[in-house]
């Protein structure tokens, strides 16, 4: 899983992010959080994510970015910002390097899912990883309830028809 700024920033604030190891423990395959280096050094300008540098190398891989893949995309999105491209670019790299792996985007900007989508990567959201945390026991019903409740305080762009769908989906045994 590639992540993007604003999906690790939420759990950060949520509370949560370090569940996502819980949740690497919880699950019968192995899986590996990524963060192209571009991501890593925006979130690093978050104060109270950068006291917490430490945090995010024990979950995530840092992965350079491929400047040639990078300038690629670059030209045909010109929509997208650094964080965006960074993360298709190295979800792009490591499909050419295992190309039977399952890379998924973990994203929630439109453009950018939208991007993904184009360029055939799966892509995911915040949501779907509150979902996949409360799956597999790693928050609580609760908590996972709590935490869809307070995105759109948060700034997360959803509309209340979205959001009443999402609550459901929580309160279901996914």
């Amino acid at each position: 899983m590639v992540f993007n700024t604003s999906v690790v920033s939420e759990l950060f604030h949520t509370g949560i992010l370090g569940k996502l190891t819980n949740y690497r423990d919880s699950i019968r395959h192995y899986v590996e959080f990524v963060l192209p280096d571009a991501v890593f050094n925006e979130l690093k300008k978050d104060r109270s994510i950068g006291e917490n540098e430490e945090l995010l190398r024990q979950i995530f891989k840092i992965h350079r970015t491929p400047e040639e893949i990078l300038s690629e995309l670059r030209l045909r999105k010109r929509n997208l910002g650094p964080g965006e491209l960074s993360v298709l670019a190295v979800a792009s790299s490591l499909i050419q390097q295992n190309p039977q792996s399952s890379i998924i985007v973990v994203i929630d900007e439109k453009k950018g899912r939208r991007a993904a989508e184009e360029l055939g990567l799966k892509r995911h959201g915040t949501l779907w990883i509150i979902l996949q945390l409360k799956a597999n026991k790693v928050i609580s019903r609760e908590k996972a309830i709590e935490i869809v409740r307070k995105l759109p305080h948060r700034g997360f762009h959803i509309s209340e028809k979205e959001l009443e769908k999402a609550i459901k989906n929580v309160e279901s045994d996914c």
